[in-house]
């Protein structure tokens, strides 16, 4: 492990929660793609120009799968508030409004599974304290800030800390939440989004995707992600779609067949 190199792409503000070792699995990832860094790396030869390039390539990876979602570091519960997070800042007028049209559907759960959770505890106000809630996140760093959150406002909880498309334990609910998750996981194609849904032990899904850009600056000029659908039909699983100007929503059923789509 090449702790110099991984201090290096951690400096950046937004990256610097990240386990190590899962800055280590992208360095080693883009040294794959390009043999004669690999090589360099190897050896101990690497440049400066070297390290330079394998730190914009790493941090340019980790960007989209977590720092772009982060304002600021988080360094404690008392600095929690939705404005931190930009995913849970653009979801914050609508909130309320989601949650009754995602539980008309699914009735009222008794365990809800929420990947990659960032800030969305927050709102776990509006659904109650009388549910079991199952919290995933990727670092060591914001499990800890979010289970205290949970522990001292007294939520029922368990905190599961991985990376979603690994090997980590997921458990048996009612509803499992994967708000803005999957665009963050596909790389090169959505396989790995597929196997994440096909694995979830739950009912029912509540899959959403964001319509602005990148912190929200403006909305996108083609939002649509009809892949999904395609997939969701393949899957013959039946689904809502529940649409906002912010972001739009799938509630799927995993139990049902989608007959009328």
């Amino acid at each position: 492990m090449d702790i110099q190199l991984i201090k290096k792409i951690k400096d950046k503000k937004t990256l610097s929660n990240i386990d190590d070792s899962f800055v280590e699995k992208f360095i080693l990832l883009i040294l794959k793609q390009n043999s004669k860094l690999e090589a360099k790396y190897k050896k101990n030869l690497l440049k400066e120009r070297d390290r330079e390039q394998i730190v914009k390539s790493v941090r340019n990876e980790l960007n989209k799968r977590y720092g772009q979602f982060w304002e600021k570091t988080v360094d404690n519960k008392n600095e929690l508030n939705l404005e931190l997070h930009s995913s849970t800042r653009e979801r914050e007028r609508i909130y309320q409004d989601v949650y009754e049209k995602i539980f008309e559907i699914t009735g009222k759960p008794k365990k809800i599974l929420d990947l990659g959770a960032g800030l969305n505890v927050l709102s776990y106000d509006l659904i109650g304290k009388n549910v079991y809630y199952y919290v995933n996140e990727l670092t060591e760093k914001d499990c800890e800030i979010i289970s205290e959150y949970l522990k001292n406002n007294k939520y029922k909880f368990e905190i599961i800390k991985g990376d979603v498309t690994k090997d980590i334990k997921l458990p048996e609910t009612d509803v499992c939440f994967l708000f803005k998750l999957l665009d963050s996981i596909d790389v090169k194609d959505h396989k790995t989004s597929e196997e994440l849904i096909k694995k979830i032990k739950a009912r029912y899904l509540v899959i959403s995707f964001s319509n602005l850009s990148i912190r929200g600056a403006r909305e996108m000029n083609h939002p649509q992600r009809g892949w999904i659908e395609r997939l969701l039909e393949r899957l013959d699983y039946k689904y809502t779609k529940i649409e906002y100007t912010e972001e739009t929503f799938y509630v799927v059923d995993k139990t049902r067949q989608s007959s009328d789509h």
